[in-house]
């Protein structure tokens, strides 16, 4: 079952012809990858996905529920949750206070309506710290709880944004770039980490440029470059594909 279908999502910047006509479907337990060269229009398209930006024209499906214009907190409300290419922390704040904030908004969907809830039913706070303590064990971050966020090394920053994300209880989570500016102990941790998350229940839809954590981690994958769809496919497909050799991947014949 399609939990979330892309339609023929466009978006233009001017001249700039960003996103073309770009449809794909993700699964329920799966995860899909979006890769493709620098500027392809990925990150837009994550930007489209959850009405940081609207677009032109095409439709944003999920749950069976046309979201493409829907706002921001309400998407994520729904379920479809999100990180950024730069790692957006309570740098002040520990590393449970930053998941605790993050699942507040299960509590309600506004601030006075989570102080409500809280005064009115006092274990409403106790089960979203254990709901924490949870996300933190998925994440290998319980040891670091009362540590500031600031205080952790990046790869664990890394951990504690996607476990942020994750607080919020989302059915499909887009992921940009967890990997970026990792090392390979890094990347190798941050991977086993987003396998663990589809096997406990929650869909991965994936930007990333290391290729071979992609190849990995992806039950499918879209490429995308000036764009545009150019194949989709299983890793293997993809890795084999002529068109994606020639126009992302590279040959050994390149120079």
């Amino acid at each position: 079952m399609a939990l979330l279908q892309v339609q023929n999502l466009s978006k233009r910047f001017g001249g700039v012809q960003a996103v073309d006509t770009v449809s794909f479907s993700v699964k329920e337990d799966q995860i899909y990858g979006l890769i493709g060269p620098n500027g392809a229009g990925k990150s837009t398209t994550f930007n489209l996905l959850t009405s940081m930006i609207k677009p032109d024209s095409g439709k944003v499906i999920f749950k069976d529920k046309d979201i493409s214009n829907e706002k921001p907190h309400k998407i994520a409300m729904l379920g479809l949750g999100r990180t950024f290419q730069h790692v957006n922390l309570f740098s002040e704040s520990t590393v449970l206070d930053n998941i605790l904030m993050a699942n507040y908004c299960r509590i309600s969907d506004s601030f006075w309506g989570t102080i409500w809830k809280s005064f009115k039913s006092p274990t409403t706070l106790l089960t979203g710290q254990e709901k924490a303590f949870e996300i933190l064990k998925l994440a290998d971050l319980e040891n670091y709880a009362d540590e500031l966020a600031k205080n952790l090394d990046h790869g664990h920053q890394g951990m504690l944004q996607i476990a942020i994300a994750l607080a919020t209880e989302p059915q499909l989570l887009l992921l940009d770039e967890p990997m970026r500016g990792m090392n390979p102990i890094e990347t190798e941790e941050i991977s086993d980490f987003i396998i663990k998350i589809k096997e406990s229940g929650t869909s991965v839809l994936i930007i990333e440029h290391d290729m071979k954590a992609m190849m990995k981690i992806c039950d499918q994958l879209s490429v995308i470059v000036y764009g545009k769809k150019i194949a989709e496919g299983t890793p293997d497909e993809i890795r084999n594909n002529p068109e994606v050799i020639n126009a992302y991947l590279g040959s050994d014949n390149d120079a």
